[in-house]
């Protein structure tokens, strides 16, 4: 397995997706094993529903990555929209990321590879990287 280094620059993402029963859960939990890796629930399913996030807070995003049972508190929250999505995502991982000293977070979910496309846009237009 890749060893990561730490680095003093933003926490990055590191997505799994592939097909049900293929690994990806086994793949997660060997990953999700290092010291500089934020990994919340192993699968989150934000990604694949984000209908669901929409008209709703941003600390939804926050209680999904860390069960719906965590009462931390995110501090300023938004409304969630179709266009500020992927951007309050990102953001929820990076702060949750940022609070553990972590220099990665994990998201991984079976049918991830649907929002592939989606991501890849996002993260150039944000000045991240996949």
């Amino acid at each position: 397995m890749r060893n990561f280094k730490p680095s003093t620059s933003k926490p990055k993402p590191i997505f799994i997706g592939g097909y049900m029963h293929s690994g990806t859960s086994l793949l997660f939990e060997l990953i999700a094993n290092s010291e500089h890796i934020f990994a919340g629930l192993k699968e989150t399913k934000i990604l694949e529903y984000p209908s669901k996030y929409v008209g709703s807070s941003s600390e939804k995003i926050l209680h999904s990555i860390l069960g719906n049972s965590n009462s931390m508190d995110f501090g300023e929250k938004t409304i969630i929209t179709k266009q500020n999505f992927y951007k309050s995502y990102f953001e929820t991982y990076e702060y949750l990321a940022e609070r553990k000293n972590n220099n990665y977070y994990l998201d991984g979910s079976p049918n991830q590879y649907y929002s592939l496309k989606t991501l890849s846009n996002t993260v150039k237009n944000q000045n991240l990287f996949l």
